[in-house]
C-alpha cells in the first residue's frame, strides 16, 4: 500500500509530461500550417522563423511588389491546453494574428483603430413579441489634429477600411513598423479569409499611397 502513493504520482507526472509535449508539439504544427497558408494566399514567400516558447512564432514574409514591405506576422497561440485554462487562474487565453508591415508611403499620421463588437440578449424567461433591431452607429473619432480638413482623406479611409475588416486593433504611424494590425486567430480559419486580410491591408496602404501621390502633385 506504501508504494501505491508514489506509483499513482509518478504515473500522473508522466501523464501530465506527455500532454504538454504532445501540445507543444500540436501547437508548432498549427504555428507552421497557419503562416504557410498566409504564403499561400499572399503569394509570397517565408524568409524567417523564430519561437518564442512554445506558443509565440514570429515570421517574416516576402510579398509581391506592391505597397507592402517587410511584412512580418506574429502568432499568439494558447500556452496551455483549454482544458487546463478553465481550471487554473488567470485571464482565458485569447489566440491572435499580428501583422506588421512598412509602408511605400507612410502615413504622416498616427492612428489607432480599435473595434469593440457587443451583442446581447433578452431574458430568456421573459415574453415579447417585438422584432429584434439591429442598429451599427457610426465610428467616433477623437483627433487633436488643427489643420483637420486637410488631413481627413487619408485618416478616414483608413478608419472605414479598419472598421469593415476583421481587425482588432490597427495601428497607423510615421515610424517603422508604419502598419499595425491585430485580429483572433479565429477570424482567419482558411485560404479565403488570409486572402481577404490582405486585400485589406493592401487597401490600406493603396489609400495612402494614393493620398500621398495627390499629395506630391
Amino acid at each position: 500500500m506504501r508504494l501505491v502513493l508514489p506509483i499513482a504520482v509518478a504515473v500522473l507526472a508522466t501523464l501530465l509530461v506527455a500532454g504538454y509535449v504532445w501540445f507543444a508539439r500540436r501547437n508548432h504544427q498549427r504555428a507552421l500550417e497557419i503562416v504557410d497558408r498566409l504564403r499561400l494566399a499572399w503569394r509570397g514567400r517565408i524568409v524567417a522563423m523564430r519561437w518564442s516558447g512554445p506558443s509565440r512564432l514570429r515570421a517574416g514574409l516576402q510579398v509581391p511588389a506592391g505597397s507592402l514591405r517587410s511584412t512580418r506576422v506574429t502568432l499568439h497561440l494558447r500556452a496551455r491546453p483549454l482544458v487546463l485554462s478553465r481550471w487554473l487562474p488567470g485571464k482565458p487565453e485569447r489566440e491572435s494574428l499580428t501583422i506588421e508591415a512598412d509602408l511605400e508611403s507612410p502615413p504622416a499620421f498616427h492612428l489607432e483603430v480599435h473595434n469593440h463588437r457587443w451583442s446581447g440578449h433578452s431574458n430568456r424567461d421573459r415574453k415579447t413579441n417585438r422584432a429584434w433591431q439591429t442598429h451599427r452607429p457610426g465610428p467616433i473619432l477623437l483627433t487633436s489634429c488643427d489643420g483637420w480638413e486637410t488631413e481627413n482623406q487619408p485618416v478616414m479611409h483608413a478608419l472605414m477600411v479598419a472598421r469593415e475588416s476583421d481587425f482588432r486593433d490597427v495601428l497607423l504611424r510615421p515610424r517603422s513598423p508604419h502598419l499595425t494590425a491585430t485580429l483572433r486567430l479565429e477570424d482567419v480559419p482558411d485560404y479565403q479569409a488570409a486572402v481577404n486580410v490582405f486585400g485589406s491591408l493592401r487597401e490600406l496602404a493603396a489609400g495612402l499611397r494614393a493620398q500621398s501621390s495627390s499629395r506630391e502633385e
